[in-house]
């Protein structure tokens, strides 16, 4: 919930400050509003300056706040204020007088900068290289630190590295899902709070139990497949041990232009019904594709691994669905298996309803 507080603040700030700059700008004279693709600011600013565009280059001082919306932000000089920044790519090279909260793609924050406040980012890639006085709440998915802290600093995490220069004089959270972390403990003063194991066992046995649940309903769907549709099971599995590769472009080929045919369908008054129909049909095509996986590959086991002929029984059910739940707990792997089954599935009740009723 932090997390989205803070970025509603960075990103809803922008319009509202523009109200007061306006005004601002007006009466006092001393706060900037632009709104251009490309600017550089090469004199000083004496009150706030607000960017909303493309690329933001500054290589002077700003004397109040600094809030920025754009492509690539560079900061080559002080803010004596705070600063509010998000864009896709992010630097730092110079001092921030207060607070700094951050949100984009890639950020960095140079050797020489200074952040005299607390530190907030939100993103994808942090480099840290400069000093940070106050606290530090990172949330991205790759961190490197090569600086200093003389705060706490709050981690979370794809990925961690902590470089043996680097100095942090509080404490130092972090979480890191699924990915190792480097952080010598010489560089940290204060007490490391590793809480990743915690969270981690708790991923880990739900993701147990979302697998154990998405087992035993493929089995029992699967189960009564067979069960009342005997012929229909063993013509898809054949299908596709048969015409393999006519399985395989049919599922493709019938799985990209179906959309296309309902839409054309659907924009004539007298194609309507006959649009929704085939919809309805196309999701029923997807929906028993993605159920029979377990179907296909316990009948591929059987034939490859048992040397038997084709097959489909409540033996070969259960080794399938069972060998497929397993291979969706391999990342990678499993995105492969799902498509390829499911595709081939697909073509074959194509095949099925086109030999039968289409001729």
């Amino acid at each position: 919930m932090k997390k989205f507080l803070l970025l509603f603040i960075i990103f809803f700030a922008i319009p509202l400050l523009f109200v007061k700059s306006s005004y601002a700008k007006s009466s006092v004279h001393s706060n900037i509003y632009i709104n251009k693709k490309n600017v550089t600011i090469r004199s000083p600013v004496s009150g706030d300056f607000i960017f909303e565009g493309e690329n933001l280059s500054i290589f002077s001082t700003i004397s109040q706040d600094l809030i920025a919306a754009g492509e690539n932000i560079n900061v080559y000089s002080n803010v004596t204020n705070n600063a509010y920044l998000t864009g896709d790519n992010i630097t730092i090279l110079k001092n921030i007088g207060e607070n700094t909260i951050i949100a984009g793609n890639n950020i960095t924050i140079g050797k020489n900068s200074i952040i005299s406040g607390n530190l907030i980012v939100f993103g994808n890639r942090l480099i840290v290289k400069g000093s940070i006085k106050g606290n530090v709440n990172v949330y991205v998915s790759n961190f490197k630190f090569y600086g200093k802290i003389l705060g706490n600093i709050n981690i979370y995490s794809g990925q961690i590295n902590v470089y043996k220069n680097a100095f942090v004089k509080g404490n130092l959270t972090y979480t890191v899902l699924g990915a190792k972390s480097v952080i010598p403990k010489s560089s940290i003063k204060g007490k490391i709070y590793n809480i990743h194991s915690k969270l981690y066992n708790y991923y880990i046995v739900g993701k147990i139990l979302f697998e154990f649940f998405d087992f035993i309903i493929f089995l029992i769907f699967s189960l009564l497949f067979i069960r009342f549709l005997p012929k229909t099971s063993l013509n898809i599995v054949s299908n596709v041990f048969d015409k393999f590769l006519k399985s395989l472009l049919y599922g493709i080929g019938v799985l990209v232009i179906t959309p296309i045919f309902i839409i054309v369908l659907f924009i004539t008054v007298l194609g309507i019904p006959i649009s929704i129909f085939l919809l309805m049909i196309y999701f029923l095509f997807i929906f028993l594709s993605i159920m029979l996986g377990g179907v296909l590959t316990g009948s591929f086991i059987s034939k490859y691994l048992y040397k038997t002929e084709i097959v489909v029984n409540w033996r070969t059910v259960l080794s399938g669905v069972l060998v497929g739940t397993v291979i969706n707990l391999i990342p990678g792997i499993n995105l492969l298996y799902d498509i390829f089954v499911f595709v081939l599935i697909f073509g074959s009740l194509f095949i099925i309803i086109k030999e039968k009723h289409l001729g």
